[in-house]
C-alpha cells in the first residue's frame, strides 16, 4: 500500500516551524496531500501549477461545494484527521507554495488525463487517506462493518459550466496571492528546479534519440 509523503523540504513561511515547534505536520498538509493525488498534481512550485491545482480543485471537490465556500465564507471544505475535524482555508493553500508529494519529473499530468482519470484518482485520494486515518470525502457505508471505498458520488460530470466555474475560481482566488509569494524560494527548493530542469531535458534527448531511431 503506498503511504503519504508529506515532506516540508522546500517549503518557507510557517509549516516548516510548525513542525520544528511541535515535531508534527500541519494538519493541513493531510488535506493539501488529498487534493494533489485527487488532481494528479505532484508539485506545487511555479505559479502556472498553482492555477492549475486550483482550477482542478474545482472538480474534484465540487461535491464539497468549494467555489461556493470560496465566494462565500472563510473556509473552503471540512476534513478529519482520526475523526477530529478541521477546516481547510484560503491561506493552508498558499502557505503550501512548494510543496512536493511525488519526485516526478512533471509538476502535474495533463489536463486531459486529468479529466479521463478524475475517478480514479479521487478513489485513490480516499483510498490512501483511509489507510492513513483521515478523510476529505467518506467511503459509503455498506452496514455497520463495512465500508465501500468509491468515488462515484464524488466525480463530476465535465461540462462547460463547471470548466467556467473552475476557471472563475482559480483565477479569482490566484488574485487574493501576493505576487511576492511565488517569487520566495529556500535553496534546497531552488537546487530542486534545476535538477527536475536536468530530468526533463534528459527525457526530451532520450525521446528524440528513441523516435530519431525508429524512423531509421
Amino acid at each position: 500500500m503506498e503511504v503519504l509523503k508529506i515532506r516540508y523540504k522546500y517549503l518557507t513561511g510557517f509549516l516548516p516551524e510548525y513542525k520544528e515547534t511541535t515535531g508534527k505536520l500541519h494538519p493541513s498538509s493531510y488535506a493539501i496531500s488529498w487534493c494533489m493525488y485527487a488532481t494528479l498534481v505532484d508539485r506545487i512550485f511555479s505559479k502556472d501549477d498553482m492555477r492549475e491545482f486550483l482550477f482542478r480543485l474545482a472538480f474534484v471537490l465540487h461535491s464539497k461545494k468549494i467555489v461556493e465556500n470560496w465566494m462565500l465564507t472563510d473556509k473552503l471544505f471540512e476534513y478529519s484527521i482520526d475523526q477530529v475535524e478541521h477546516e481547510l482555508k484560503p491561506q493552508d493553500i498558499i502557505a503550501h507554495f512548494g510543496f512536493e508529494l511525488n519526485n516526478s519529473c512533471e509538476n502535474y499530468k495533463s489536463r486531459k488525463l486529468f479529466f479521463k482519470r478524475i475517478g480514479i484518482a479521487i478513489q485513490k485520494a480516499m483510498l490512501i487517506a483511509y489507510t492513513c486515518d483521515f478523510e476529505v470525502t467518506s467511503p459509503v457505508r455498506l452496514d455497520e462493518t463495512m465500508l465501500e471505498i468509491s468515488s462515484r458520488d464524488y466525480t463530476p460530470v465535465i461540462t462547460d459550466e463547471l470548466i467556467a466555474k473552475a476557471d472563475f475560481f482559480a483565477d479569482d482566488f490566484m488574485k487574493s496571492i501576493a505576487e511576492e509569494i511565488f517569487l520566495i524560494k529556500n535553496s534546497a527548493k531552488a537546487e530542486k528546479e534545476i535538477e527536475i530542469a536536468e530530468r526533463v531535458k534528459e527525457f526530451e534527448k532520450t525521446n528524440m534519440y528513441k523516435s530519431i531511431k525508429s524512423k531509421s
